[in-house]
């Protein structure tokens, strides 16, 4: 497998489809405050899971511009399955970000010799989750789905076929499990990146369109946003 690439934008400051800084950094600090807001998600410890990639970086920088306005102790929490060898680098690229953002930062590794599953890596993340969101003392934890994750969502339990619930999506939360961004596309959260010079790894195989969810998402979801 490739290594994961450390990227800044495929749009950057330059480019004539880049939105312009201010307004985008804007709307999406105040898509996120409202969503806290509304879920009444202030003076509290808050858990953000960090994948290293485009969307869990975008919203550590929101989240710590927000910090001192709603009175908000945060930290990032990076879980580490150990079945790859970029994972080592994406845990090394979490604690300089929380680091360079002056929050916290928990790391959790996977048993050896677990099942190398989607299903069992999901299980165990969110399992990691729930415990550092206890150790936090913290009743929330976010998660940077966007509105891209959304519709891919929705299409891939479409094709293979699901309830009335299914189509509903994903919701905003669930236990302590809250998603801030799902109104926030793909391409704000580029631009947003872009304009503050933060970089994000990206993992080549989710470019691999073998598999149907990157090819609903590679292929499809432009057409529907």
């Amino acid at each position: 497998r490739n290594r994961p690439q450390v990227l800044r934008s495929p749009m950057g400051t330059g480019s004539p489809h880049c939105r312009p800084a201010l307004i985008v950094f804007l709307k999406m600090i105040e898509t996120v405050k409202n969503f806290l807001l509304k879920y009444n998600i202030k003076d509290k410890n808050v858990v953000l899971a960090c994948s290293t990639g485009a969307d869990s970086c975008a919203l550590s920088l929101i989240l710590a511009s927000l910090k001192d306005e709603l009175n908000l102790k945060l930290c990032l929490a990076y879980f580490n399955h150990g079945w790859r060898k970029e994972a080592k680098e994406e845990e090394d690229f979490t604690k300089n970000l929380a680091k360079k953002l002056g929050i916290s930062f928990v790391i959790g590794n996977a048993p050896k010799n677990c099942p190398k599953t989607e299903e069992k890596a999901r299980e165990l993340r969110y399992e990691f989750l729930e415990e550092a969101a206890k150790k936090f003392n913290s009743e929330v934890v976010l998660l940077a789905h966007n509105k891209n994750d959304n519709v891919e969502t929705l299409v891939y339990r479409f094709i293979k076929g699901t309830s009335i619930k299914g189509l509903m999506g994903i919701p905003e939360y669930r236990d302590i499990f809250y998603r801030p961004m799902l109104n926030i596309e793909k391409r704000e959260i580029l631009d947003f990146l872009a304009q503050n010079n933060q970089e994000f790894k990206q993992d080549n195989s989710n470019f691999d369109n073998k598999y149907k969810r990157n090819y609903i998402r590679n292929e499809l979801i432009d057409k529907f946003l």
